[in-house]
């Protein structure tokens, strides 16, 4: 087809006015974006970013924070393996040691609901005493005031630099006695009579059973030899 053929040809999209096919649900506002949409059970976060242009990073605690209720996690540059961003690779996504920037991010906190995230940091920080300045090298008694579950000691505003983070992880460690069983690992009711269809094991019956002192394993021996019992090895 020569040049003159292809302007004489008439087309059906070159030089017509064609209409966006998304442009009704943009206009009306009824599209949605990857930041609109929900899935069940999805997390929500926010980012604690640096008000200051040039800081150390000393210390970030935030155990006050994951005490909060619907917070499922903080997390600061020492609890992920960083890959620095940017053309020099030399923008980690959480800072640590320094903030070269303001609004530079220094710890991200996951939670149930968007506006919950945010007000995490907000309810800590003025459930803690203005001015006050925690002693380290003792309980001090510098604990929050109104929240659900308050700190205890050491309580101090998550506000500035410099930040430390210490990660926690609790665990269950001894129930003391919660469950009363026989030899058999059946437990027992209150007047001492053993149920036919119930055993216990381990940390539900009892992490120890000296009553004073404690032997390194001994919980473990305790749930392997009654685990067994109630499974029918018949130790």
């Amino acid at each position: 087809m020569t040049s003159v053929e292809l302007m004489a040809r008439e087309f059906s999209h070159i030089g017509s006015r064609v209409p966006k096919y998304d442009a009704p649900e943009k206009v009306s506002g009824d599209v949605q974006y990857l930041l609109d949409l929900e899935m069940p059970g999805m997390l929500h976060a926010k980012v604690l970013r640096s008000p200051y242009p040039h800081a150390r990073i000393v210390s970030v605690d935030v155990s006050g924070a994951l005490r909060v209720p619907g917070v499922v996690d903080v997390i600061t540059a020492k609890d992920v393996k960083l890959n620095n961003l940017g053309y020099l690779k030399d923008h980690p996504p959480l800072k640590w040691g320094k903030v070269r920037s303001v609004r530079d991010e220094v710890a991200a906190v996951a939670a149930v609901d968007p506006e919950r995230a945010l007000e995490t940091l907000r309810e800590y920080n003025s459930a803690c005493r203005a001015g006050a300045h925690p002693d380290y090298s003792r309980l001090d008694g510098l604990s929050t005031s109104g929240l659900e579950i308050p700190k205890s000691n050491w309580a101090r505003p998550l506000d500035s630099p410099p930040f430390y983070a210490y990660v926690l992880r609790p665990g269950l460690t001894f129930t003391y006695m919660s469950l009363r069983v026989g030899p058999d690992a059946r437990v027992l009711d209150s007047s001492g009579r053993p149920f036919d269809n119930i055993y216990a094991a381990g940390e539900i019956m009892a992490g120890n059973v000296l009553t004073n002192g404690y032997l390194g394993g001994l919980g473990l021996v305790i749930g392997t030899l009654f685990g067994a019992i109630a499974g029918g090895g018949g130790l």
